[in-house]
């Protein structure tokens, strides 16, 4: 197996827009910033992981990454394109560089463990897609998934994780669902904010 772990984060000053209310600029980037560090570090311990690699439409980032061993995937945030076309070029990507299977790994998840991965491309062992869904089943968190990929992610739409479940599906692809509450809990909304900061 030569497994591919592929984040996209955005440049931190333009993200968690919906902790405003909460949290002033500076404080959203650090946090941002501090989830993305520790999603990246995971990956990092992982012996499952060959490659990391980083789609992002910040070139500070994009070095930062690169001096950490990591391999970027330049977004051109310009274009404003969906998340999902960006990591579907990501897959491609990472197939074209002899990768046989990919994990998809948001990058606001402070909570994520190693084991979480382990997990996920365990279930490759008998699966052609892994799902960690968000708390409410709605969102994808996490995703593994044998290459080439079978069809395009749903990733950025509305209900991403029941669209990845149709798709599967649809496709005949042996489908697991892990169910995690490090993978599911990630920081969207400011309810979310206060639970990370509970004692």
């Amino acid at each position: 197996m030569t497994l591919w772990a592929i984040v996209p984060v955005q440049r931190f000053a333009n993200g968690k827009s919906r902790l405003a209310p909460v949290l002033p600029d500076n404080a959203r980037v650090l946090l941002a910033m501090s989830m993305f560090e520790h999603v990246f570090a995971v990956l990092q311990r992982s012996p499952e992981v060959t490659q990391i690699l980083i789609v992002t439409d910040c070139p500070d980032i994009e070095i930062g990454a690169g001096k950490l061993g990591a391999r970027t995937l330049r977004d051109p945030g310009h274009a404003r394109q969906p998340l999902g076309i960006l990591l579907d070029r990501a897959l491609a990507h990472a197939a074209s560089h002899g990768a046989t299977d990919a994990l998809i790994v948001m990058a606001d998840l402070p909570h994520l463990q190693l084991a979480d991965i382990g997990k996920m491309t365990q279930a490759l062992k008998n699966y052609a897609v892994a799902l960690g869904p968000d708390r409410e089943l709605e969102g994808t968190n996490v995703m593994a998934l044998r290459l080439p990929a079978t069809g395009p992610t749903c990733f950025g739409r509305i209900g991403s994780f029941l669209l990845h479940v149709e798709q599967a599906r649809a496709h005949n692809a042996d489908l697991a669902v892990i169910m995690s509450p490090s993978v599911a809990f990630d920081v969207d909304r400011p309810e979310d904010y206060a639970e990370l900061n509970q004692p």
